[in-house]
């Protein structure tokens, strides 16, 4: 199958839930799944948080295992391909340009230590508090989505990328 990029699934409205163009989310990972997609290669940073169940993708033909209380970061351009989820999964997934990173995080001498190690393994497990934080994101999220034609919801979510 061929690969597909980021402006052909918003395009083509398959499972995105949420995008701005700096920011995208999709709620429950299993829309993914039903997509049938051989492999999408994106041009943002895609946080992949699992609060339980698992899940295996490969990131440029590297497979990955993500359980409960893990998420997988995966940088721009990798290409992500064989996705697989167990039933009882519960996966949300979100993604941020990199303009957005660069006007949302803080840089300081540990960010390139972060971008080194999770360039090197990029499934990290999540503490509790983690856990919770995210979370909480997700269900704020989804309820600024159910509010399409807010002018303020481009704002708002961009408020909790910055959170």
């Amino acid at each position: 199958m061929p690969t597909e990029n980021m402006a052909n699934i918003v395009n083509k409205n398959w499972f995105v839930d949420y995008d701005d163009g700096d920011i995208f989310v999709v709620t429950d990972i299993k829309k993914i799944a039903q997509q049938k997609i051989g492999s999408v290669c994106i041009n943002k940073v895609i946080v992949i948080v699992c609060n339980e169940g698992q899940l295996t993708i490969d990131l440029n033909d590297n497979r990955h295992i993500i359980k409960g209380h893990e998420a997988v970061i995966c940088y721009p351009e990798v290409v992500i391909s064989n996705f697989n989820y167990c039933a009882n999964s519960k996966c949300f997934v979100f993604g941020f340009s990199v303009h957005a990173m660069e006007n949302t995080f803080y840089a300081n001498e540990r960010i390139w230590q972060t971008v080194f190690d999770v360039s090197q393994s990029p499934v990290i497990h999540l503490t509790e508090d983690e856990m919770s934080m995210m979370y909480h994101f997700a269900e704020i999220a989804r309820i600024k989505i159910a509010q399409p034609g807010n002018p303020l919801q481009k704002r708002m979510m961009h408020a909790l990328l910055q959170a």
